[in-house]
C-alpha cells in the first residue's frame, strides 16, 4: 500500500535554509514528503491561505517581521493547519 505524501511548507527568508532542508528531506524522506518554500512573510501567508499543505515549518525571523505574527495572521484569516512548527535560532 502506498504511503500518502505529506506536503510541507517551509517559510524562511533565507534560501540556504530551504536548500539544506530540501537536501535533508530528499536524502531521508523523499518518498514520504513533498517540500515547498515561501521566502517571505507575505508569500508565506498567501500560501498558507491556499490550504495546500499538511505541515508548516516557520522561521522565527522573516525579514523585518516575526514568525509568530505570521501564525497569528494566518489564524485570524481562518487558516487551520494540522501541524505547525515554529523554528527558533539557538543563539
Amino acid at each position: 500500500m502506498a504511503v500518502p505524501l505529506v506536503r510541507v511548507l517551509l517559510i524562511d527568508d533565507d534560501e540556504s535554509s530551504f536548500i539544506i532542508t530540501r537536501e535533508l528531506f530528499e536524502e531521508r524522506y523523499a518518498q514520504r514528503f513533498e517540500l515547498d518554500w515561501a521566502g517571505s512573510f507575505e508569500q508565506g501567508l498567501a500560501t498558507i491561505r491556499q490550504a495546500r499543505h499538511d505541515v508548516y515549518l516557520v522561521d522565527q525571523r522573516l525579514g523585518g517581521r516575526d514568525g509568530l505574527d505570521l501564525l497569528k495572521a494566518a489564524s485570524a484569516a481562518g487558516c487551520r493547519a494540522r501541524r505547525t512548527r515554529y523554528c527558533c535560532p539557538s543563539r
